[in-house]
């Protein structure tokens, strides 16, 4: 079966009448809530900073059960312990410069890249 990020993006299916056993160890609630969103990846630390401009959108939501909000002068540190690295520096890059990737560095890296692409294909040099 081939799927895409919808139901609609199923181009085949077929019943099988393979089996297996599933591992009793794994939760697929706590699999579920430790991601943000619906990818799922490694997890680690997420630190960014939001401007103030931005801040209360990320006062007035909870956009994952282990965030903890830190005041900042000029605007809130979010922290959290996610799954889902590709999906975190989307919505980071959402922001656009009102909000800063501190950690880890991959997020970091990862929004700057999604920044740079889009700059590029607005047709701005980067040099």
């Amino acid at each position: 079966m081939q799927v895409g990020s919808a139901g609609h993006s199923v181009r085949r299916a077929e019943l099988r009448d393979d089996t297996f056993e599933p591992d009793p160890s794994f939760d697929p609630a706590a699999f579920a809530r430790q991601g943000f969103g619906v990818f799922h990846g490694p997890t680690c630390g997420f630190v960014i900073d939001f401007d103030e401009a931005v801040a209360h959108l990320v006062r007035e939501r909870r956009y994952h059960h282990s965030q903890e909000l830190h005041e900042l002068p000029g605007g809130v540190r979010l922290t959290m312990t996610a799954s889902g690295l590709p999906e975190v520096a989307s919505w980071v890059a959402g922001f656009g410069g009102q909000a800063r990737p501190v950690a880890p560095p991959e997020l970091v890296e990862a929004v700057a890249r999604l920044h740079r692409e889009g700059l590029r294909r607005m047709g701005f040099d980067l040099g």
